[in-house]
């Protein structure tokens, strides 16, 4: 057996076992006293002693999976203690590393956090997202089947749950258009009705179904916050007075006129006896 011997000052390396070796350098010892790397037959004290290593069978140091980063437990993607790319959580505080998060399953999407953990999109979310937000923004949804605009908080476009088919109470569906690149572009947006309006079916106050305050209809049909002169008011509608009324009135009669335009004729409580006054 070839062997340096210690008398001519040709000592194996301290990793090698007592077999000896055939060479100065640790990878050349004929047996390793603790542990070896599997690629290349190196001793080592420690798996430790290398990065990225792992103690197999036979104390054999073993290469990490190529996503772990940090060191790994063995040989697989869920061994790593940290991920180079995207980290994928399971359960019992587990995960795997991968080189980006997964395609959805059914139809929740799933994003990177600031962490690099794939999380899932909100699930009002369509064609993925940056963030957890249903917001149509960076850190929200990348766009929606439905969104809503000019919510009552703020000015953010919002994405509806997919399965939601109208607007909600208060907004009409309008199809959003851009001449430009848009998240929303051909996408059915919720737009929020007049502010006179209860409901609606498109902007301003003459497409008001159901009004806020009144309803008052000349030629077409009208939402208004207090009725106009001349009419009087009935179970939130706008009703126009007499004819005959001047100063406006509080019912349909002529006999609800505040003042008259032409005769005022006063009427006792037996209706027997009448008078006449002219301007």
């Amino acid at each position: 057996m070839l062997m340096f011997l210690d008398a001519m000052g040709l000592k194996c390396h301290s990793e090698c076992s007592d077999h000896g070796c055939w060479g100065p350098g640790p990878d050349k010892c004929l047996k390793c006293k603790a542990a070896r790397m599997a690629v290349n037959n190196t001793c080592l004290a420690t798996c430790d002693d290398v990065p990225m290593l792992y103690q197999a069978e036979n104390n054999t140091c073993k290469q990490c999976h190529i996503q772990c980063a940090g060191g790994c437990s063995g040989p697989d993607p869920d061994r790593c203690f940290d991920c180079k790319k995207v980290k994928v959580l399971g359960q019992n505080n587990t995960f795997e590393c991968m080189t980006e998060c997964p395609l959805p399953v059914g139809q929740l999407y799933i994003y990177p956090d600031e962490n690099r953990i794939c999380r899932q999109c909100d699930p009002s979310c369509d064609k993925g997202c940056t963030g957890p937000s249903s917001a149509v923004k960076l850190g929200g949804c990348n766009t929606c089947v439905l969104a809503v605009n000019k919510t009552l908080e703020n000015d953010t476009v919002r994405c509806l749950p997919r399965d939601q088919e109208y607007c909600p109470r208060g907004y009409y569906e309008k199809q959003y258009r851009s001449d430009v690149d848009h998240p929303l572009n051909k996408k059915r947006v919720c737009q929020q009705c007049d502010h006179l309006c209860l409901e609606c079916n498109g902007p301003g106050y003459a497409y008001c179904p159901r009004c806020r305050y009144y309803k008052y209809t000349d030629i077409y049909p009208i939402c208004l916050k207090e009725c106009p002169e001349y009419t009087y008011s009935y179970q939130y509608q706008c009703f126009p007075c007499s004819n005959q009324c001047l100063g406006g009135c509080r019912g349909a009669e002529s006999l609800d006129c505040y003042n008259c335009r032409n005769f005022k004729v006063f009427v006792d409580e037996d209706m027997h006896k009448v008078s006449v006054k002219t301007y």
